[in-house]
């Protein structure tokens, strides 16, 4: 999606980092992007999340869901500067080009071509951008089912280098050693016709990705190139923490376990509830002790699946979540675990993706 830093005071409270989160389909997707088109996709990101969320960012930010699904979305200019900027020259080319352009969405079922934005309209006095989202590239930025990745909006905003930014979101959060052959690198970035000689891509993709996140990101990686045969033709990519670039007060949340009520229930939960068992995100949040404690005490892919199959077959539930909440008291009174009992069982649990993927794949088979 994404100056030294941007100030908050559009979000109405005293945080000084916005954690965004980010579908790793739109993390890993093929595009070319210049810097100040992924600003721009920052700040939509920031907004749409804002949305799902139920937070209100400052008065020059605005969405409007239309009919199909569309929505037609206000972002201001400011945002997508650095603090030292003041010509909007940039973001009108940027903005320019954006507008056509597309991606390459590819999930379990489809493979297709998105356009970005649509309709985009500069206005000069209101310092506003507006442009329409069609449903398509809404999903693709808030579909979890492959997994997410979480990163700092002000620290990706403050990026020179469009490599940066994307082994940024890449990296962010993520430490276990991962290969990607330079072929993906390359169709990923839309550079395969770019830097044909190896050397030429170390030099200006890895390794100036590599120095602007070791001065500014708390996330980035060392790499070892790999060969096949004679011929170079993977990289090793093991990626570190570097704690002084972090900021404080994202640190501090960290180790409170504080983040925010919605975002503490894993995306690939939320998805599954709301597609599945009735919720939205006022429910999400109301019952977050209780699946936090569900998640970490019980069994929860297979509970899902056990409950799925009852209320498919009972026409008589007319309310879903309450039913689940029942069950899921009383599974937990069988277990010795409480509501009340010390706030240390409401840490959540974290299912790995493959678990979640797993699910969707069983519930989707009970409902056909």
């Amino acid at each position: 999606m994404l100056c030294i830093f941007v100030s908050h005071r559009s979000i109405g409270m005293k945080i000084n980092s916005l954690e965004l989160v980010q579908s790793y389909i739109f993390t890993t997707a093929k595009y070319d992007f210049s810097v100040y088109e992924k600003r721009i996709m920052y700040c939509i990101v920031k907004l749409l999340q804002a949305e799902l969320e139920g937070r209100k960012l400052n008065e020059k930010y605005s969405i409007q869901n239309l009919l199909w699904d569309e929505k037609n979305i206000t972002i201001p200019i400011a945002d997508c500067l650095t603090g030292s900027e003041k010509t909007y020259d940039r973001i009108k080319k940027a903005v320019e080009d954006l507008e056509s352009k597309k991606f390459i969405y590819e999930d379990d079922k489809q493979w297709k071509i998105i356009r970005i934005i649509n309709m985009p309209v500069v206005e000069k006095y209101s310092s506003v951008i507006k442009l329409r989202l069609q449903p398509e590239i809404v999903n693709a930025f808030l579909s979890f089912q492959k997994g997410y990745r979480k990163y700092v909006f002000e620290i990706a905003m403050n990026f020179d280098s469009i490599y940066a930014m994307r082994f940024y979101e890449l990296f962010s959060n993520k430490f276990e050693p991962i290969t990607y052959s330079i072929e993906t690198i390359k169709e990923m970035f839309q550079i395969s016709d770019k830097y044909k000689l190896v050397a030429d891509f170390r030099r200006k993709v890895l390794d100036r990705a590599k120095k602007e996140l070791d001065k500014k990101s708390p996330f980035s990686f060392n790499y070892k190139m790999i060969k096949t045969g004679r011929k170079i033709t993977h990289i090793l990519f093991t990626p570190y923490k570097i704690a002084k670039n972090q900021p404080a007060d994202i640190e501090q949340k960290e180790l409170n376990k504080q983040i925010s009520p919605f975002w503490s229930v894993s995306p690939e939960l939320t998805s599954i509830l709301i597609q599945h068992f009735g919720y939205d995100k006022e429910i999400i949040k109301n019952h977050k002790k209780i699946l936090g404690l569900v998640t970490k005490h019980l069994n929860f892919t297979e509970l899902l699946r056990e409950i799925y199959g009852q209320i498919h077959n009972n026409n008589a539930i007319n309310n879903v979540p309450a039913y689940m909440y029942g069950i899921f008291r009383n599974k937990l009174t069988e277990k010795g675990v409480y509501l009340d009992a010390n706030k240390d069982n409401q840490n959540i649990g974290s299912p790995s993706t493959e678990e979640w993927e797993d699910i969707q794949r069983q519930l989707n088979k009970i409902k056909k």
